[in-house]
Formats: structure tokens, sequence, C-alpha cells
């Protein structure tokens, strides 16, 4: 229910019979800021859509999946002051990239989807209140941008794209989506339903 400009949520709690084996799964906040690291920088070309063809697009979607995940650990690999041996470790940040500053908010938990849908909302306001790009950024690039991950508990059952509910191989049902304050945003599903009929 809104209260001014703040939103209250509320979960209930489901009766369950005394015999089923359960627990309370509270919610858990933290935040990480990463000093100085890599970020990718988007161009505007990334949201046009994709092709059933190779695109080079493709590539760099993948790639922006894998820096998000390096991201979400906080790996030392994105930052600037980094200097591993490549024999050790490989992975280089999507170019072109610039050094700036990260924040990681996570929550933990059993959560309602009204409050993902809360979340993303309030942060692509937040991307909107941020400074633009300054005359030497690229043409067509984009400046800010953020990402919401959302992990669903193993061994779900989950529906995708309007198909019965399934299990695949370990009941995955993960999604991202990387968001612009300009309303563009990329989606990544990793869900473990049942495969799509040949």
């Amino acid at each position: 229910m809104p209260q001014g400009d703040k939103v209250r949520l509320v979960s209930r709690d489901i009766p369950l019979p005394p015999s089923a084996n359960s627990y309370p799964v509270p919610i858990a906040f933290s935040s990480t800021t990463l000093s100085k690291v890599h970020i990718p920088v988007l161009d505007d070309a990334l949201f046009s859509g994709f092709g059933p063809t190779p695109d080079p697009r493709t590539d760099l979607a993948v790639d922006l999946l894998e820096w998000i995940g390096m991201a979400s650990i906080g790996a030392r690999r994105l930052f600037a002051a980094d200097s591993c041996d490549p024999f050790v470790a490989i992975y280089d940040p999507p170019q072109p990239s610039v050094v700036g500053n990260l924040l990681c908010v996570t929550w933990n938990g059993f959560i309602p989807p009204a409050f993902i849908t809360l979340v993303l909302s309030t942060a692509r306001s937040m991307l909107k209140t941020l400074p633009g790009m300054s005359s030497g950024d690229k043409a067509g690039s984009i400046p800010h941008w953020g990402v919401l991950c959302v992990a669903g508990f193993d061994d779900a059952p989950v529906s995708w794209n309007n198909r019965d509910h399934g299990y695949l191989v370990n009941g995955d049902n993960h999604f991202a989506t990387l968001f612009t304050a300009a309303n563009q945003s990329l989606s990544f599903t990793m869900d473990g339903g049942p495969l799509p009929a040949e």
C-alpha cells in the first residue's frame, strides 16, 4: 500500500498442517560497493533485437552475462588494479569499459514478485537521476545501466513462456534483466523447465 513516497509490502504465512516439514525463510538484506572496477560500456545497438543468424551482439550478451556473474561475487579480475597472471585467470572484462564504482544490493529469502517489481522500478528511477554522458563519450553509448538478477529456489517447479511447470536437470529457475534509464532491457533466463518440442 502506498504511504507517501514509501511502499509497504506484506507477506502472509501460509497455513500448513503440523506434519509439514517447513521452516520460515526470512528476507535478509546486504549491500557492497566495489570501487575502481571495469564496467562495460553498452551501445544502443545491443538492444535492437537478435536475429536467427549468428550475430556479434550475441557474443557481447554472453560476455555481459559472464561479467554480471563475476560482479555479483566481487571477482578480483574486475578491479582496475588487478594484476593476476593471465596463466592463472584469463578473464578480461568486455570492451570498451570504463573504471568506476559498482553497487551490489542483495536480498535473500522467499521474496514476493511484487517486491521484485518494486526493486526494478526503483532502480530504473535511480538511474534517471544520475548525470548523463560527458562530451568525450561515444555517441550511442549508454552511460548508466543496472542489472536485476533473480535466482529461484532449486527444485521448484517452474513455468516460463506459458509452458507447463517442469523440471529438467536441477530445477534451475533464474533470470537476469539488464536495464537502462531509457527503458531499454535485455533479459537472460536460465530455467530447468521441459525442453521445447522439436
